[in-house]
């Protein structure tokens, strides 16, 4: 089963997510603390969790057996205009990269969402910062790029 199918047993839909249709689907999860989130990218399963990839600069890893909420990470808005939507996450084993709207590319531990290292693709563009394609890996090196900053290859473990 993958992440999308789970998701949508997980919350009683009969109606499978279609990434084409990102930013129109809700999902609503009973955790700890219910939450509401629109999903922008299709979920990714990564080992135990279901991460999902919000419109707002927020990733959620979701238990997979339980449907409790694991951990979540955020990062504040960009001060001018975004294109809208985030990176798919880059599951490599126990690291998750993730790309933003404010132009940063993003390594954590999958374990508990701790942050392992960020890296600004963007540094000198005055607007639309946006790292919204899922990075590569190749070799050593991670591959991502932001709109204004460019393409970069980071090396997979310091950023």
């Amino acid at each position: 089963m993958d992440a999308q199918q789970y998701l949508q047993r997980l919350n009683g839909h009969d109606r499978p997510y279609d990434a084409r249709n990102r930013g129109q689907h809700t999902v609503a999860l009973a955790v700890a603390q219910p939450f509401v989130f629109v999903i922008v990218q299709a979920p990714v399963i990564a080992g135990d969790l279901i991460l999902v990839v919000d419109g707002t600069n927020g990733i959620y890893a979701i238990k997979r057996r339980s449907g409790k909420w694991a951990w979540q990470y955020r990062r504040d808005p960009p001060r001018h205009f975004a294109v809208f939507g985030e990176s798919a996450p880059l599951v490599l084993g126990d690291r998750i990269t993730v790309g933003f709207s404010d132009g940063y590319l993003v390594t954590l531990s999958a374990r508990d969402g701790t942050v392992l290292w960020t890296k600004n693709l963007a540094p000198e563009a005055p607007k639309f910062l946006d790292v919204d394609a899922q990075a590569v890996v190749s070799g050593g090196n991670i591959f991502a790029a932001s709109i204004g900053g460019g393409l970069y290859a980071l090396d997979k473990k310091s950023g």
